[in-house]
């Protein structure tokens, strides 16, 4: 190459300090020889110069030529040596000849060695020492090879005479390669990343920065790097691979897979051979220490590695692919996911390496083992070790079955934060993440962004990862939640064609189809979906999971619509304690809301609010729209209290829906405002039919006479059809009574039962012992207030009624109560049992 010239004084500095060997090893291309020549241009002793080669690498044959470069530097040499060693080349008396007369002269010289790698006969080592301990402070010794030599390094550099160069001396420094490299016209910043892309390796660098001035684009990685450039892969197989004894050669090879390997993987991945195969390289100078913190390893020069390896994937690609996965198997034993994943995705096997971590954390969430769940998230790395948006996307999947939010929530970041594609499969994976952590996190707006683009990039893109492949029922939930018939109707579809593991085969799927059927009023058909779902999980003992969960709320929402309390009331119970272990908006919610429900028609409206509070002091996004679900039953039960104010504003921020317009109706029913209600239930028969029932059930009650019973009348067959009771156990007596109506009791027998046994029961009596007339709503709600410190001022604000109501309810409590103190007032209501 054309490049700059540098003058390398500290290697001059350094091998010149030898006292009497300098030991100068590191492999072909270090420039060994070239710095020992600049050396020697500076140095003030006469340098002798022995080159061995291959034809005369003997014993003999170096002598001669050892004894030959000694004469040159001292030219006064006793004949007698060259002598002896032809008379006698198999002794020892030349050597002493040799000895004798360096003593003697007044010369201090050095000689020089290269290539010292290539003697063949052992001897000469024995003999080197005894010429370095007699007569080293005289003759000193450069001495350069390409590997070890088994000399006695130890004895010398204990005795101070020996100072070592290797390739850490000998790697170009990051000023020197911006030094070399700019008269080719290659930019500073350009010549230090080549030089750390080759570790300061010369020849490397040297080949590089020629081709890197023809192409500036060339060389983004080592691999590249040992690829691309021709000449250094000549270079590479000429004087590094094509050295190697053939052991030696295949166990590079194998282990070139590996950036670095201690034992356990050097015999895993080379077997019985691997401690005398890397005794081999390392004599041959090839590994060098690997910086891995707590374990001793070893490793090749980023290139050779490379090198190494695209030679294996040439000649022997089914090797090359098994033992990558041996040495994923080793890396995943050691829990170093990171590592073990990116040994598959270099052989493109991405199911095996989906099943590092989303695979096991699957049949973990599948067979319900919680507890394992829990263990493995011990085990995952931080996100600061992982380099694979792919890998980080499956951690992000894992922590979030394992119901870590946050740690799911910081993976699908560090995947963003990785991911520099235009719309692969990792952009595949990462809408499928966002989407179940925005829909649990009960962002459903968000979560259908994310069902949007994952259905866009579906056309494009194909993955089999498994929770890609369980999307659609991601999917089907999010449009069951929202009641979108047609979209739950496309995924739950889908969803029974999925290959999946018995779970979901058995409750998940079949779950979705009830939440369906129970929507659309096919009620027999959803109940006895739900009743095998529940059935085959409970002899399982599968709880807590996410899909038995959904299940449970299914059966409850069932049950309620059918006025069955009792059974209602056990399973929301159990899907609200599934919800806490499981964690999420979207299970502590939906299991909440089915509570309130139940409680409302079951205990009253405190009852229900009670549920709603505990509920919304759980939920993290109190304001997201699942989380409006819950404001909804909140208003339901202050409408029920008389407290319209306070309803009004549970609601005012709630996005607008067919639950939302019910309620609003409701409430201002309670106002008597007629023509508001009709005006918000106009759309009623697009709705889903409980929804449009309950609808039905508000439009009849503002209505009078013959209207009023005809209009009911038609919610009551709707309903009875679909065995429907809940939306008319809601409204109050009047729409109770509205149902003992003698014409319209016998359409839904069942409903009219229930209403008489409820009002038969001390619930049905609503008049409380000892008032001559009783308290409404809002005058019991006040009630509870006046124990309390709060003025009527201060109660109105809380009510969301003004001062003047307050007072007005106030003086009715008076006289129901035949008081006329609000000490006197609390004291008898107390023992009425009122407060």
């Amino acid at each position: 190459m054309e490049t700059g010239t540098i003058e390398r004084e500290r290697l001059c500095r350094r091998i010149g300090s030898a006292e009497r060997v300098a030991w100068v090893v590191a492999p072909a291309g270090y420039g060994k020889t070239v710095a020992i020549e600049y050396w020697a241009q500076h140095e003030s002793r006469p340098v002798g110069w022995v080159s061995v080669d291959r034809a005369h690498g003997d014993r003999s044959s170096f002598w001669s030529r050892f004894v030959a470069a000694v004469r040159s530097v001292m030219p006064d040499l006793d004949d007698e040596v060259e002598l002896a060693l032809t008379e006698e080349p198999l002794g020892s008396l030349f050597l002493n000849i040799l000895i004798a007369s360096v003593a003697c002269s007044s010369e201090r010289v050095v000689i020089v060695v290269d290539d010292f790698d290539l003697i063949v006969d052992d001897r000469v080592l024995a003999e080197l020492d005894g010429l370095v301990r007699a007569v080293g402070d005289r003759l000193g010794l450069v001495i350069a090879a390409r590997s070890d030599r088994p000399l006695p390094l130890a004895a010398w550099r204990v005795s101070g005479w020996l100072v070592e160069v290797n390739e850490t001396h000998l790697r170009i420094t990051a000023d020197e390669a911006a030094f070399l490299a700019a008269p080719l016209g290659i930019g500073e910043d350009d010549a230090r990343r080549i030089n750390h892309l080759v570790e300061g390796w010369p020849i490397a660098f040297g080949l590089a920065v020629t081709s890197a001035a023809r192409d500036a684009s060339l060389f983004a990685d080592s691999r590249e790097l040992a690829t691309s450039d021709h000449d250094l892969l000549d270079h590479l197989i000429t004087h590094i691979l094509d050295q190697l004894p053939v052991r030696a050669r295949d166990g590079a090879r194998m282990l070139s897979v590996v950036g670095s390997f201690d034992a356990e993987m050097a015999h895993e991945l080379l077997g019985p051979d691997a401690g005398t195969v890397v005794d081999e390289l390392q004599r041959c100078r090839l590994l060098t220490a690997s910086e891995r913190p707590g374990r001793t390893a070893l490793r090749f020069h980023a290139a050779v590695r490379s090198m190494l390896e695209r030679q294996l994937e040439w000649h022997h690609p089914s090797v090359h692919a098994d033992l990558h996965r041996r040495a994923s198997a080793v890396h995943r034993n050691r829990n170093e996911l990171g590592e073990a994943f990116r040994h598959l995705q270099v052989i493109g096997d991405p199911r095996a390496a989906a099943n590092l971590v989303l695979g096991p954390a699957l049949h973990l969430v599948d067979i319900g083992d919680r507890a394992g769940l829990s263990r493995m998230l011990a085990e995952l790395p931080p996100p600061s070790q992982v380099s694979d948006p792919l890998l980080a996307l499956d951690l992000a999947q894992a922590a979030f079955f394992a119901g870590a939010r946050t740690l799911a929530e910081a993976w699908c970041a560090r995947a963003e934060q990785l991911d520099a594609s235009d719309g692969g499969v990792v952009e595949l994976k990462l809408q499928t993440t966002q989407a179940v952590l925005a829909m649990m996190n009960g962002e459903l707006g968000a979560a259908e962004k994310h069902v949007d683009e994952f259905v866009r990039l579906e056309r494009s893109v194909r993955s089999d990862g498994q929770l890609e492949q369980r999307f659609c029922t991601i999917a089907a939930r999010l449009a069951l939640v929202q009641r979108d018939v047609p979209a739950a109707r496309v995924w739950v579809e889908r969803a029974r064609l999925i290959a999946a593991p018995p779970v979901m085969v058995e409750v998940g799927v079949p779950g979705l189809e009830a939440w369906l059927d129970m929507l659309v009023g096919r009620v027999e058909s959803a109940r006895q979906r739900i009743t095998a779902a529940l059935a085959w999980a409970d002899q399982r003992g599968l709880r807590p999971h996410h899909s038995v969960f959904d299940a449970f709320v299914t059966a409850a929402w069932i049950a309620y619509r059918a006025g069955d309390t009792a059974k209602a009331s056990e399973l929301a119970s159990k899907a609200m304690a599934d919800a806490e272990l499981l964690g999420y908006d979207w299970n502590l919610v939906r299991a909440g809301v089915i509570s309130a429900r139940v409680r409302l028609i079951a205990d009253g409206p405190r009852a229900s609010l009670a549920v709603v509070r505990e509920t919304l002091a759980a939920v993290t996004h109190d304001r997201s729209p699942l989380a409006a679900q819950l404001d909804l039953v909140h208003a339901r039960a202050l409408t029920n209290l008389g407290l319209l104010g306070a309803a009004r504003a549970a609601i005012v921020d709630i996005d607008d829906s067919s639950s939302c317009r019910i309620v609003r109706a409701a409430i201002e029913l309670g106002d008597g405002h007629r023509e508001e209600v009709a005006s918000l239930l106009d759309e009623r028969d697009r709705w889903i039919p409980a929804d449009r029932i309950e609808a039905q059930v508000l439009v009849a009650a503002t209505l009078d006479g013959t209207a009023r019973l005809e209009a009911m009348a038609i919610a009551l067959d709707e309903a009875a059809e679909i065995d429907l009771v809940a939306p008319f156990l809601e409204h109050g007596p009047a729409v109770e009574a509205l149902i003992l109506h003698p014409s319209l009791a016998p359409i839904h027998r069942r409903l009219t039962a229930m209403v008489r046994q409820r009002r038969e029961t001390a619930s049905a009596d609503r008049r409380q012992p000892g008032l001559v007339e009783p308290l409404t709503a809002r005058e019991r709600t006040i009630l509870e207030l006046l124990p309390t410190h709060l003025s009527y001022s201060m109660i109105g604000e809380q009510l969301y009624v003004s001062v003047n109501t307050v007072k007005s309810n106030v003086k009715a409590i008076y006289r129901k109560l035949g008081v006329t103190t609000r000490a006197e007032a609390v004291a008898v209501a107390r023992a009425a049992s009122l407060i």
